[in-house]
């Protein structure tokens, strides 16, 4: 087979949009001949390839090689409840409200990434949303070795003190309340709740954790923490907030408003 010739001019500008991002696939696009032929001439060119694409999206890699701060657990309970992994990929999609929240993700994990928009159905409904996708096999594989793992909502465990240390708990589980909880009032008894969805094994790790009292409840393929004393959510919400560095605000806010509720409650009957 006669060897396909390619200019100077042509070489240049392959390599130089293989070092400012662009892979050999989206580069033989651009040329009337094959991905093979670009990875010769890379390769004829003394371009280091070393199977890793060249990006224009940088990320702090190692965040997740070692949970050791309390945001670090936090997003990791983040990504428990409301992220996604698949392949070499991970991400999280939110409601558009929460796109600050996004942004604060990008931020923490060093990327310039941006958060994207869109539409999407829910049940018949158009809904806007807000989401961030991470393209690294490095931090996937990082992210599964610590529990978050791939079609992750019917088999998920909770973390190992080797994958999260005991004093960086309640910051794994305000992260996880924050994408799978909520707090709001009880119609029937004018009160208030905290709902937490999971699995049965993993709710039963927070539950202990609280010493709760209450029953998991069967909510079909998932199960649901809820409970509704006065002192136990003071309990849970003081110590889930507890000066924390990095929260969603608008759960957060919601929290604090009834927490104050609740003292002034407790207090008028004292």
């Amino acid at each position: 087979m006669k060897k396909i010739e390619v200019s100077s001019i042509e070489r240049t500008k392959i390599v130089k949009m293989y070092k400012t991002g662009k892979g050999t696939r989206e580069i033989a696009k651009l040329f009337p001949f094959s991905r093979i032929v670009v990875k010769r001439i890379l390769k004829e060119e003394d371009v280091k390839m070393n199977n890793k694409v060249p990006t224009k999206y940088h990320y702090n890699y190692n965040t997740f090689k070692v949970i050791n701060s309390r945001e670090k657990a936090y997003w990791l309970g983040f990504l428990y409840a409301d992220g996604f992994v698949s392949g070499r990929t991970t991400g999280i999609r939110l409601s558009i409200r929460d796109k600050k929240h996004l942004e604060k993700f990008a931020t923490f994990i060093k990327t310039n990434k941006k958060v994207t928009t869109g539409e999407q159905d829910s049940f018949g409904v158009i809904t806007e949303y807000a989401e961030i996708r991470i393209y690294s096999i490095e931090i996937v594989e990082d992210l599964i070795s610590l529990g978050c793992v791939e079609r992750k909502s019917l088999i998920l465990n909770f973390p190992s003190k080797e994958q999260v240390p005991s004093k960086y708990m309640n910051d794994f589980i305000r992260g996880y309340f924050d994408g799978d909880g909520s707090i709001s009032t009880n119609g029937k008894s004018n009160g208030f709740k905290i709902s937490i969805i999971g699995t049965k094994d993993f709710l039963q790790v927070i539950k202990e954790h609280f010493g709760l009292k209450v029953k998991l409840l069967s909510q079909g393929k998932v199960w649901e923490l809820k409970f509704g004393g006065q002192l136990d959510i003071l309990s849970f919400v003081n110590s889930i907030y507890d000066n924390e560095p990095i929260k969603l605000d608008r759960k957060y806010y919601k929290s604090m408003r009834i927490k104050s509720k609740l003292e002034s409650s407790m207090s008028a009957m004292t």
